[in-house]
């Protein structure tokens, strides 16, 4: 059997464990139209999307919402008026862009994570 004192240290030595820190998911899309766009979402809330040269917007937040027929999807708008939605049942993205009256099917490249790095400080 544990005893209180034996848990308290076990949750003080995994507290103690040094962890990566998870700054960010990083998807690549290719997308007509625009080819390899990068779609990077931060913990707290914040998205950025980056194309081609010299192009590059933000979004705050996720807007969660469903179809008529009940399936899950995500809406992130960023501020030129571009609207990425996410199909997670599908693993579906589409775009609408801001400019355009069609929506655009994107492919999926890659994802991974991101972790936090500890940047020198000079004195």
């Amino acid at each position: 059997m544990l005893n209180p004192s034996n848990i308290m240290m076990a949750c003080l030595f995994y507290m103690l464990l040094p962890a990566p820190g998870h700054a960010a998911s990083v998807l690549r899309l290719n997308c007509p139209e625009r080819a390899m766009m990068t779609v990077t979402r931060f913990n707290y809330g914040l998205t950025t999307l980056e194309w081609a040269e010299r192009h590059f917007q933000v979004a705050a937040g996720v807007k969660r919402n469903q179809t008529a027929e009940g399936s899950p999807f995500r809406v992130i708008s960023f501020r030129n008026g571009d609207d990425l939605v996410y199909f997670p049942e599908k693993h579906l993205h589409i775009f609408f862009y801001a400019d355009r009256e069609n929506p655009v099917v994107c492919k999926d490249i890659d994802t991974f994570t991101t972790h936090a790095i500890k940047l020198l400080r000079y004195r």
